[in-house]
């Protein structure tokens, strides 16, 4: 039901049923996956935070949320769902540290050879850590392996991945003169594309902290 009213909006609709839901989110995960994709949930939550301007809580209270849940790697999208939310809740909690080591991990433990693009939204979305803890020699290494995954597909087929590496990669350019003006001139452009796909950069919340923490060195 949750998600039901979220799709259509009807957000005071949806409050009844979140917290419900949310409580017992380590047992959805885990034990109805035969009739649903209970991974979407996590999705809604953070959509939700992001909406109300409480994504800062989510790396607090998934603490007690999923303090007995045990990850299921052979479950490849609930497990790619589970660790960028997690990876992003870190990101909302300032602990970049912690989100580039589980995105890392995700990296190394599945293979991603069959899901190309959530492959490039999830390497994009390390490539925003790496900024972040001013990790430059990472990020040029990912950011080259990104964008020669762009060029097999093509630019048309990844716009809103080659803008979001468009606005990190001025973020570490070394000319320093209006960085805040140049990125905030993407964001626009970056907010309205459409993805048709899971898109974890999406959940990346554009605005003045955003750009604040990219060009404020």
């Amino acid at each position: 039901m949750t998600k039901y009213y979220n799709h259509y909006k009807v957000y005071r609709q949806a409050e009844k049923y979140y917290e419900e839901v949310n409580d017992a989110c380590s047992n959805l995960l885990v034990n109805y996956t035969t009739f649903t994709f209970p991974a979407q949930f996590l999705i809604s939550k953070i959509e939700r935070n992001l909406r109300n301007g409480t994504e800062g809580d989510l790396y607090a209270e998934n603490e007690t949320v999923f303090e007995d849940f045990e990850v299921d790697t052979q479950d490849i999208p609930k497990h790619i769902v589970y660790i960028l939310y997690r990876a992003l809740s870190c990101y909302y909690a300032d602990k970049y540290d912690e989100a580039a080591k589980l995105i890392n991990n995700l990296l190394n433990e599945v293979s991603l050879k069959k899901y190309p693009f959530i492959q490039l939204e999830i390497k994009s979305l390390l490539a925003l850590q790496y900024v972040l803890l001013k990790d430059y020699e990472l990020f040029n290494q990912l950011s080259n392996s990104i964008q020669r995954q762009i060029r097999l597909f093509g630019k048309d087929a990844c716009e809103n991945i080659l803008l979001f590496l468009k606005v990190l990669k001025i973020s570490t350019s070394e000319a320093k003169k209006e960085k805040a003006k140049k990125i905030s001139a993407l964001v626009p452009r970056l907010a309205t594309i459409q993805v048709n796909y899971f898109a974890p950069t999406r959940l990346v919340k554009l605005d003045d902290k955003f750009i604040r923490l990219l060009t404020e060195f």
